[in-house]
């Protein structure tokens, strides 16, 4: 390994410098090893009778995602709103995930808290079914 040098003796300015240049290398160097790791890796998949793309595929979904071309163009299927508040129709809500704003608010006016299941199905009586 280099001898690190003493950097006690530095200005601020040089310090980083000294730390900027430091940076690039960093980058310069971990670009190059990937480059080598992935041609090592690909030719090692190819010797064994795989495709890159089969592999890949594998590693993701054992950490249960899909690869990211299949999974840009999927959309989740709307959710049809369940409920309507009276004073506002524009203001709908699924009693999926999340309350929307308009809900936090209302309930927080009327002293209920939002995190509260009992509270939210109280809420929620006082509303529109669609």
């Amino acid at each position: 390994m280099a001898k690190v040098p003493n950097v006690s003796n530095l200005t601020l300015e040089q310090i980083q410098k000294l730390k900027t240049d430091l940076n690039k290398e960093e980058t310069k160097k971990k670009r190059s090893q990937k480059s080598r790791l992935v041609t090592q890796l690909a030719g090692e998949i190819r010797r064994s009778g795989f495709t890159v793309e089969e592999i890949a595929h594998a590693l993701l979904q054992k950490k249960g995602k899909a690869p990211a071309a299949k999974r840009a163009g999927t959309k989740r299927a709307a959710v049809n709103p369940a409920y309507v508040d009276p004073e506002d129709p524009n203001n709908t809500w699924t009693f999926k995930g999340r309350a929307p704003k308009w809900v936090e608010e209302r309930m927080k006016a009327a002293g209920l808290d939002v995190r509260n299941r009992e509270d939210k199905e109280q809420f929620r009586k006082k509303l529109k079914k669609v």
